[in-house]
């Protein structure tokens, strides 16, 4: 499970070092045309996904959610894949890092040779999408509920980043990984 803040931390280590590695951003907007034909209503003018609307109807229909899932994951694995095929043959960058927070779900740990995942204790994430969202505490259980617990996530990872603490803390873990991997 990434998080947002580890691959920022992330990416400006790797910025100020030196051309060693690249951060694969979210790739959402490649699916926005294919969400909005399923699910209509959900596009913003600008083209954007609206993405509460989305999210009021796919983390309250089981199969909602799994045929938003069934659009947006190939087309998301075809951009990384594409993302990261041109990165290997324009530089010398010797790791891409996929923001993936559905990276088993989607099959995309398969284009992945080493997996760092990022935890955060379940009370904690609780409160961090209550501030950051302006939902409910029950919208924000409906979406939880959906995600696997922190076990699926660390079985599955050779490392694993816990972001439980400040930015302080995040950044010590983010260097403990780039060290890992001889970043």
């Amino acid at each position: 499970m990434p998080s947002s803040a580890a691959v920022s931390q992330h990416a400006c280590k790797g910025a100020s070092s030196s051309p060693k590695t690249a951060v694969i951003p979210q790739v959402r907007p490649a699916a926005a045309a294919a969400i909005a034909k399923a699910f209509p209503g959900v596009r913003r003018p600008d083209g954007t996904i609206d993405r509460p609307a989305l999210a009021a109807i796919v983390f309250s229909y089981p199969e909602e959610l799994q045929r938003l899932v069934s659009i947006t994951f190939p087309l998301i694995l075809a951009e990384c894949e594409n993302r990261m095929e041109k990165l290997s043959r324009a530089s010398r960058v010797r790791a891409c890092v996929l923001d993936a927070p559905t990276l088993f779900e989607s099959g995309g740990d398969q284009l992945c040779d080493v997996i760092v995942s990022v935890v955060t204790p379940r009370e904690e994430r609780l409160r961090r999408v209550l501030a950051r969202d302006g939902i409910t505490r029950e919208a924000a259980e409906a979406r939880m509920k959906n995600q696997h617990e922190d076990e699926y996530y660390t079985a599955r990872s050779h490392f694993v980043i816990t972001n439980s603490s400040d930015l302080a803390h995040l950044e010590k873990e983010v260097e403990r990984c780039r060290r890992f991997l001889c970043l």
